[in-house]
C-alpha cells in the first residue's frame, strides 16, 4: 500500500535535545518503511505544535504508550478542532505486541552490556510475590472496564482485522536491532526489575503499563517485579526499588516504559538501580508499530469510501 495520506505523530514534546532526536531517529525508520516523512506534531514544548502540524485526511498516531489524559482528552480535542475533513486518529501504543517487543530486547540489551555473570540473590528470585500479580491483574480489570464502559470493543475489534492486514502488508518480522542501556554497575543478568511507567491518574490510563509489565514477566519467569510510576501513580520508582532491596535483592534493574529522554528518564537514571533501560521510541519495532497504525487507517478509510 503506498502512503499517500499525511501522517502526523501526536508526541507530548520535550525541551530537551534529546528527546527531539529520538523522536527524529523514530520519523527515520518510519520514512524508510513508508516512503514518506511523518510530521510531528507537539502538544507542548517545542514546535510545529499539532495544530499546525494537522492537515486535510491526515492520519494521526498518538505517540503514547498509554490511554491517558492526553490520548483521550487532549489529542482528540485538537483532531475534532483542527484537523479539517477525513483527519483520523488511530489508537495510542498501548497493548501493541511491537512494545513487548521493544521492552524485552532492550532489558537483554542492558544485561549483555553488563557482561556475563550469576545473578546475585537468585535465592530470592523464586516466582513473583501474590500481591504484585494481585495488584497487576486489578489493573487489568481496570483497563478491559474501561474499554467496556467507552463502547470501545466494535471499534477495536475493525482496527485489529485492519491491523492484521496491515502487517501481512509489511511482511515477515525483521530483527530488530536493540539499544544500549544506561546507568549499569557490574555486570550479569538483575535478579529483580522495577517495571517504570510515566503514570496516570485517569481510570484506565495505566492499562497499556500493566499488560506490558505482565507480558514482560511471562518472559522472565522467576524474576520479581514490580510496577512502579514516575508521577500520578503508586507505588514510586524509589518505593518500589526499597521494596525489593528490603526483599534481598542485590541487582535491580529499571525496565524503562517511556519512549524518549525527559526528565523521568533523567529522574530514572539517578534512583540507585544497577541497571537501568534505554526509552523505546527510536527501536525499530515501534517503526513498525507505527506504519501498522496509519496503514490500519488507511484501510478502514477505504472500506468505509
Amino acid at each position: 500500500m503506498l502512503a499517500t495520506d499525511p501522517l502526523v505523530l501526536a508526541v507530548h514534546g520535550s525541551a530537551l535535545p534529546a528527546a527531539g532526536a529520538t523522536v527524529g531517529r523514530l520519523c527515520d525508520a518510519v520514512e524508510a518503511r513508508l516512503g514518506t516523512r511523518p510530521t510531528v506534531g507537539h502538544l507542548d514544548h517545542q514546535l510545529p505544535s499539532l495544530k499546525g502540524a494537522l492537515a486535510s485526511g491526515s492520519v494521526v498516531v498518538p505517540l503514547l504508550l498509554g490511554d491517558g489524559y492526553h490520548r483521550t482528552v487532549d489529542i482528540p480535542a485538537v483532531v475534532a478542532a483542527h484537523g479539517g475533513g477525513g483527519c483520523r486518529l488511530t489508537p495510542s501504543l498501548s497493548g501493541a505486541s511491537e512494545v513487548d517487543t521493544a521492552l524485552y530486547e532492550r532489558l537483554c540489551a542492558a544485561e549483555r552490556e553488563a557482561g556475563p555473570g550469576a545473578v546475585p540473590g537468585a535465592e530470592h528470585a523464586v516466582g513473583r510475590e501474590a500481591g504484585w500479580q494481585a495488584e497487576r491483574e486489578a489493573g487489568l480489570q481496570t483497563w478491559h472496564e474501561a474499554e467496556r464502559q467507552a463502547g470501545r470493543e466494535a471499534e477495536r475489534q475493525a482496527w485489529r482485522e485492519a491491523e492484521r492486514q496491515a502487517e501481512r502488508e509489511v511482511g515477515p518480522k525483521a530483527e530488530h536491532a536493540v539499544g544500549r542501556g544506561v546507568g549499569l554497575k557490574g555486570g550479569g543478568p538483575v535478579d529483580a526489575i522495577v517495571f517504570a511507567a510515566a503514570g496516570s491518574s485517569r481510570p484506565g490510563g495505566n492499562g497499556g503499563a500493566l499488560v506490558a509489565a505482565r507480558r514482560l514477566a511471562m518472559r522472565r519467569p522467576g524474576t520479581p517485579m514490580v510496577v512502579a510510576y514516575c508521577s500520578a501513580a503508586e507505588p514510586t520508582v524509589p518505593e518500589a526499588l526499597a521494596r525489593l532491596r528490603a526483599a534481598g535483592h542485590r541487582r535491580i534493574g529499571i525496565v524503562t516504559h517511556l519512549l524518549a529522554p525527559g526528565r523521568f528518564t533523567q529522574a530514572l537514571d539517578a534512583a540507585g538501580a544497577d541497571l537501568v533501560t534505554a526509552p523505546l521510541a527510536d527501536h525499530p519495532a515501534l517503526a513498525s508499530l507505527v506504519v501498522r497504525r496509519y496503514r490500519a487507517a488507511c484501510r478502514i478509510a477505504a472500506v468505509a469510501a
